[in-house]
């Protein structure tokens, strides 16, 4: 999947939360008509109608904002981690959750490093991921 695809893909998703979003403010018109005394149980039901209506509409548009976030997120852990195929999970996670690495762990990996540095690495992790930990991202998908 391109980038192309990426993009019209999240702007429909995009699209879909507004729609449901705009469901939920019409969904008020509609429990006016159901609403009533006309029969015994009458309004519990329209309260159960209305707690459907906001099931189908806000709270859709809420559990698809997550996982529009997710996507995001899962999108950027790939484009990182495409970046560093050399290195291990356990390496990265040392390498950007420790804060003050051992020197011998620094020699062991400089190899594996190639063009990049830990500080290169830490940077970029932290500009991508607003200085979140490896540790919480990838857990998150686990």
């Amino acid at each position: 999947m391109d980038q192309n695809n990426i993009a019209e893909l999240l702007s429909k998703v995009e699209n879909i939360i507004k729609s449901l979003d705009e469901l939920s403010g019409l969904s008020d018109n509609c429990i006016k008509e159901f609403d009533g005394t006309e029969f015994d149980g009458q309004s519990q039901l329209a309260g159960k109608l209305d707690d459907l209506f906001l099931i189908a509409s806000h709270e859709m548009a809420t559990q698809l904002a997550f996982v529009k976030e997710d996507i995001l997120i899962l999108i950027k852990f790939i484009k990182f981690r495409k970046g560093y195929p050399q290195l291990s999970e356990t390496e990265l996670e040392q390498i950007l959750d420790t804060e003050n690495l051992e020197l011998k762990f620094k020699m062991e990996i400089k190899p594996k490093l190639r063009d990049h540095s830990i500080l290169e690495i830490k940077e970029l992790w932290n500009n991508t991921f607003n200085n979140k930990s490896f540790k919480k991202i990838i857990n998150r998908f686990k």
